[in-house]
């Protein structure tokens, strides 16, 4: 019986209640001709659970086709700045959908119990965060038990695929632990060849597959082509930003983070990005331009140590994966940071408070915020594996600084280092400014914080050196830096 089936007789096979997770990343390799397959035949009661994938999702949601939703991250970088998918924010935000947010890690340790057959995972570094008030965890002493995730189907795009079902992925980011966690494996290929010596999924993996050219557009798909921004914007309704001239002291603060960024990526270090993190991106670019021994993992694209010509509106860019050392599945990234291979990674913020804790969750109640926000990622975990975690905003404000958050997405009782369009702040037990940009004083920084915060031996930088400056024209020759905010 031949596996290799038409898109719609693929897609008849998922029945209406249907649990089932995704390929891809951001806006990287989702399986969107399978999406929109589910779409026009109506599809309904739907239940997924996915990685930092927003697009699949928010279609569905659009069309009425979810009943629940498992999530770590909903949102993406673009020419457009960062976009919070508009109709899973409402979904939420309405009590629409059922829905349950946690950190990356918890998701992925479900699939791998899933996987090797076992009933439960077992998972720490969640200690300080509200997510124990609402999600059900049954406790192991530090750590929580999370049940295992087994879908129905798993949803793939590839770039080949031969007519026996094996199947090549060339940037295989988390498609072999959702391919071996589900019941069933649909996979839509860009192309069928004669024959895959050294599949990514074999054949036995695979149980139903369909031919289908651009099946990930508008999304992207390494090898073929790049996401479509038109596409992107006519399903969220994005008009394209106006990008206005900036200030020169606007300027001024985009380059002197990315300098103060790099500053802090030691000789030597093992570096990590994650999701929607173009400015840290831009960092480790100057650092390795300014001929710093490191190692870098662009977490987000799978790409340790990539070659990148130019920068990107996102940090999981097909661009990374082009050129580079080596790839690293998404699992992985939790791997090193266990084992302490991850020196430093840097993490974004919407609130932030003084002893360190930071929201990217929702303004307002958990269950029905007021604005629903992207999520965690994996920082509920990795800012406490990670050696140091650095916290990067371009908004120095009393909104972004706050006295207490809505809702601790992230906490740690280590120093955290602060970054922002001021200055640098370490924040804990004893918030202090560390640091003032030339363009900036104490007295705006003090201004602007929400929370009282030490200055007596804050350090007022001078202005980037003619020789930085050079280097990051050199590395942006086109000033997409700034662009991002």
């Amino acid at each position: 019986m031949t596996k290799l089936l038409g898109l719609g007789e693929a897609v008849s096979e998922i029945k209406d209640g249907s649990f089932i997770t995704f390929s891809g990343m951001e806006l990287n390799r989702a399986p969107m001709a399978l999406v929109y397959g589910m779409v026009r035949q109506g599809r309904k009661g739907l239940r997924t659970v996915s990685i930092p994938n927003p697009f699949p999702t928010d279609v569905l949601i659009k069309h009425g086709c979810i009943k629940s939703a498992i999530f770590g991250f909903n949102g993406f970088s673009c020419e457009d700045g960062f976009i919070i998918p508009s109709n899973w924010r409402k979904a939420v935000e309405r009590g629409i959908i059922e829905w349950k947010e946690t950190d990356m890690l918890e998701i992925i340790a479900a699939l791998k119990a899933g996987a090797s057959g076992e009933k439960f995972a077992e998972i720490s570094g969640f200690a300080g965060t509200d997510y124990l008030k609402f999600n059900r965890y049954e406790k192991s002493g530090e750590n929580i038990r999370v049940p295992a995730l087994t879908p129905d189907f798993a949803l793939i795009h590839a770039q080949y695929a031969d007519s026996d079902g094996n199947v090549l992925i060339e940037d295989p980011l988390i498609d072999r632990l959702i391919a071996s966690a589900s019941k069933k494996v649909i996979v839509s290929a860009e192309k069928i060849v004669e024959k895959i010596k050294e599949p990514t999924l074999e054949k036995e993996n695979v149980d139903f597959l369909v031919h289908c050219p651009n099946g990930a557009s508008p999304t992207a798909c390494f090898g073929f082509y790049d996401y479509g921004i038109s596409g992107i914007r006519s399903h969220f309704g994005i008009k394209p930003k106006e990008h206005l001239e900036k200030s020169q002291d606007e300027k001024k603060s985009v380059d002197d983070m990315i300098v103060a960024l790099a500053g802090l990526i030691g000789e030597g270090d093992s570096a990590a990005t994650g999701v929607a993190s173009p400015l840290p991106m831009i960092a480790a670019m100057f650092a390795k331009a300014s001929k710093k021994r490191f190692d870098y993992f662009n977490c987000g694209s799978g790409a340790i140590n990539p070659v990148l010509r130019e920068p990107a509106y996102s940090s999981v860019t097909i661009k990374a994966i082009r050129e580079k050392e080596k790839f690293m599945e998404l699992p992985e990234v939790w791997d090193y940071a266990v084992k302490g291979k991850i020196d430093i990674m840097f993490f974004g913020a919407v609130q932030i408070a003084g002893n360190g804790d930071v929201n990217m969750t929702c303004i307002g109640g958990y269950k029905r915020p007021k604005v629903k926000l992207p999520g965690p990622a994996g920082a509920v975990t990795l800012r406490n594996m990670c050696k140091n975690a650095v916290i990067i905003t371009a908004r120095h404000t009393k909104q972004t600084f706050v006295e207490k958050v809505d809702f601790v997405t992230s906490s740690t009782e280590k120093d955290t280092i602060v970054v922002t369009n001021l200055g640098v702040l370490k924040l804990g037990k004893r918030p202090e400014i560390l640091s003032v940009f030339s363009h900036s004083s104490v007295e705006e920084m003090i201004k602007n914080t929400g929370f009282l915060v030490k200055s007596s031996n804050a350090k007022r930088l001078p202005a980037i050196s003619d020789y930085d400056a050079s280097l990051l024209d050199a590395i942006d020759p086109n000033n997409m830096r700034y662009k991002l905010f």
